[in-house]
């Protein structure tokens, strides 16, 4: 099976929709995806979504690496160029090629790489983990804690992690579709 990757590329909208219908495939969901995915790659106010795409021989989307651009760390370690989030990995169960989801993913951080220093951030479930670890070279930083606050009420986090405060980043979380 030949496999072409493609350069790394920012979200456009006529990407949308390819990329949407692979999702569909290996995600199925009775929510459509095109209102999230559209207000997650191009209407973030720190850029557009940055991913590497597979493709077949005959041209069709067999896998798909993105990250999010996201606010820099409050108290960064180092001159960091960009903070970005791991948000889709989606690789097509028919295509039956290993190593697609590495493949992309790699591609992908030598790009964020070339630009300057970059960071990604990402929050990976039990099935993923170890491939995030040990082929991709994440840092596990613990356990990722869950609280709820009431409306109107904010956290107070003060660790060396957090990220920096963005008021237009914060709003465009907060108008998530639906």
């Amino acid at each position: 099976v030949s496999v072409r990757l493609s350069p790394a590329m920012a979200a456009s909208a006529e990407a949308v929709p390819e990329i949407v219908a692979l999702l569909a495939r290996v995600f199925p969901s009775s929510r459509p995806r095109d209102p999230d995915l559209e207000w997650q790659y191009l209407r973030n106010p720190l850029g557009p979504a940055r991913y590497v795409n597979a493709y077949d021989e005959t041209g069709g989307l067999i896998a798909h690496y993105a990250v999010l651009p996201t606010p820099a760390m409050a108290d960064p370690p180092v001159a960091i160029q960009g903070t970005y989030f791991s948000l889709n990995t989606a690789v097509d169960p028919a295509a039956r090629v290993p190593g697609l989801m590495v493949a992309t993913a790699r591609a992908l951080f030598r790009e964020l790489q070339s630009e300057g220093p970059a960071l990604v951030l990402g929050v990976a479930n039990e099935n993923s983990y170890q491939g995030f670890v040990r082929m991709l070279g994440f840092r596990p930083l613990g356990r990722l804690a869950l609280t709820v606050h009431p409306p109107g009420s904010w956290p107070r986090p003060r660790t060396a992690r957090a990220l920096a405060a963005d008021p237009p980043f914060l709003a465009w979380r907060a108008a998530r579709p639906g």
